[in-house]
């Protein structure tokens, strides 16, 4: 017999904190509410194994805050096992990669309005989790649907990419909660005003029909919604809860079996050197800087932006790669939590959708959902194809700072784990 509970809560920034994700903002603050921003926990056991999922509304995470979290979730209801993943929305805060870090770092007074809502998001969490009560789970199911139509393979156009979404369905007496992962990123919303982006309208749809969801990011590292804009937000999101919902008709039992299983993998970094990469900085800094400072001071979001900035941009990434210095490796984790017969993988940063299929094909007879952008953030790990082909996932910035030998080894461990879950 399994039991659930599952909480929600508004974490929603105050407004003028920088946005994360686009470079064509000009590190420009925050200006408004498109749709709130929302942590959501899950917590499932069966009285011998149990497991928390956070599951938070924000661009990403570095490992030593998901820690943080799980020491609150840990303190408020003694779970041990806690993933915490987000679904990397570009219209939250930069709790990750910083834009200018090194052109426009951030001034003091930014800085403490960061670190304060970040503390008080944990806060939050832990009081919320703490009024977390369990109900007998009635039937957990999956089911399957697909995102075709509504993204594209943005690194190599017309070229397949794993479109699969897959929901799991676990009802209680007190309401049906789902978990599905969407492989697409969530960039719809290109401006400066707060949002959840289509994630927002797949959840507030289906909380219409009664059903609370935790959406997560799929293998979405080079899979991009066909269009940008707030409206496609809202006409994708609503068109994949319907998907979502006509799925449920055909959903698949499981059996209230819980598994667990997590394990450490050492990265191979990039290597950039410092006195080039401070002399080209230096240069772009001096040619584009005024240009740069009276573009923001029209205090607008333009298109233009993107190839305007695009070398001072790289020459202030490649920078911060550079003083990285005698890092070599960074240390991250890898989960799998198995319920039945499907496992929810853990990957902490932005999978590419030819890693998915690769895993897919190397285990054909297991079901996986991916959840990426979980329990850290180590950027882009692109397969060969994508260094080959200098793409942009595989150009050198902190959005892409792993060795091309990164992908290989993160995917077979991957494998291996599932394996040793099953």
């Amino acid at each position: 017999m399994l039991n659930a509970g599952y909480i929600e809560v508004d974490i929603t920034p105050p407004l003028g904190l920088r946005l994360g994700g686009f470079m064509n903002r000009l590190g420009l603050p925050s200006r408004g509410f498109k749709d709130p921003l929302y942590a959501r926990i899950l917590v499932l056991g069966n009285g011998k194994e149990e497991f928390a999922i956070i599951q938070l509304d924000l661009l990403g995470i570095y490992r030593s805050y998901a820690n943080t979290i799980r020491d609150a979730i840990y303190k408020a209801l003694g779970v041990k096992n806690v993933m915490v993943a987000t679904t990397h929305t570009h219209s939250a805060p930069e709790t990750v990669i910083p834009m200018w870090p090194n052109t426009l770092p951030y001034t003091d007074e930014e800085r403490a309005l960061l670190d304060l809502w970040m503390k008080s998001v944990v806060e939050k969490i832990e009081e919320a989790t703490g009024t977390l009560s369990l109900e007998t789970v009635e039937d957990i199911c999956v089911s399957y649907t697909n995102i075709e139509g509504l993204c594209y393979n943005r690194s190599f156009p017309g070229e397949i990419f794993d479109s699969e979404t897959p929901i799991i369905m676990i009802p209680t007496t007190g309401r049906k909660t789902i978990v599905y992962s969407s492989p697409c990123h969530p960039v719809c919303n290109t401006d400066l005003y707060y949002s959840a982006d289509y994630h927002a309208y797949v959840v507030s749809t289906l909380s219409s029909n009664n059903i609370k969801a935790i959406p997560l990011t799929g293998a979405a590292g080079n899979v991009s919604p066909m269009r940008k804009g707030y409206y496609y937000a809202k006409s994708m999101g609503s068109e994949l809860a319907k998907r979502i919902i006509n799925s449920l008709t055909t959903c698949k039992r499981l059996e209230p079996v819980i598994s667990l299983g997590s394990t450490e993998v050492e990265i191979p970094l990039r290597r950039v050197e410092y006195e080039q990469a401070l002399k080209r900085f230096r240069e772009a800094y001096n040619k584009y800087i005024d240009v740069f400072m009276a573009e923001r001071a029209k205090g607008i979001v333009d298109e233009r932006y993107f190839t305007m900035f695009e070398e001072p941009l790289y020459a202030d990434q490649e920078l911060e790669v550079a003083k990285l210095g005698l890092i070599r490796n960074t240390v991250t984790e890898l989960q799998v939590f198995r319920i039945g017969g499907i496992n929810l993988v853990s990957f902490p940063g932005e999978m590419v959708s030819e890693t998915s299929l690769l895993i897919k094909r190397a285990l054909p007879e297991i079901n996986n959902i991916f959840s990426t952008y979980t329990n850290d953030y180590i950027g882009y790990v692109p397969t060969e194809k994508f260094f080959d082909n200098s793409r942009y996932e595989a150009r050198t910035a902190l959005w892409s700072i792993v060795d091309r030998k990164a992908e290989p080894l993160i995917r077979s461990r991957i494998i291996d784990l599932i394996r040793d879950v099953v």
